[in-house]
């Protein structure tokens, strides 16, 4: 029944995340909270794993997610849930509706669209930036992980001088998390 369970989740998460990898993000919440197959810690394990391991990270997340949930079958039934219905619905644009963007009925869905997904990635950064960065126990912990946060966001600004990789930063966090954590 898990698995079955499973596959419907993260179906309907591949089906209504609209706009990549991070619009997944508040349906894994919901999942998490909703079912207790991992934990908001977890989650934010998935998501830093998922941004140094190569792929995407909707689908980094979906295996990382499945394969806590039920071993790895669930992480493969979870990967394959996530996929089908892009997979489904590119075949059937591509097939039926070739211009699709060109089409007025389909430019005012994704214009209705847009800010929902946006509202669902800002509720679901505060959650997580809650999990990550407020719930530390020791102050040593607290004061490192802020001093880290607020200098990869200066380094990260759009106007900064110096252009660094979003991979730059995760290695030095991972560095910092190493020494000083």
């Amino acid at each position: 029944m898990t698995y079955i369970l499973l596959f419907w989740e993260f179906f309907k998460t591949g089906l209504l995340s609209i706009g990549g990898g991070y619009a997944t993000l508040p349906f894994l919440v919901n999942i998490s909270e909703t079912y207790g197959w991992y934990t908001q810690e977890q989650l934010t394990n998935f998501i830093a794993i998922s941004e140094v391991t190569p792929g995407a990270i909707g689908i980094n997340m979906a295996t990382f997610a499945g394969n806590v949930t039920a071993g790895l079958l669930g992480g493969i039934i979870a990967t394959v849930a996530l996929v089908l219905p892009a997979i489904i619905i590119i075949l059937s644009l591509s097939t039926f509706v070739p211009n699709y963007r060109e089409n007025a009925f389909f430019n005012r869905i994704f214009y209705g669209i847009i800010p929902v997904a946006m509202a669902l990635l800002v509720g679901t950064g505060w959650r997580l930036f809650s999990v990550a960065l407020l719930s530390f126990t020791s102050t040593k912990t607290i004061i490192g992980a802020w001093v880290l946060f607020i200098a990869l966001c200066l380094l990260y600004l759009p106007k900064h001088p110096f252009k660094v990789s979003p991979f730059l930063l995760l290695f030095i966090g991972g560095i910092w998390g190493f020494v000083f954590f």
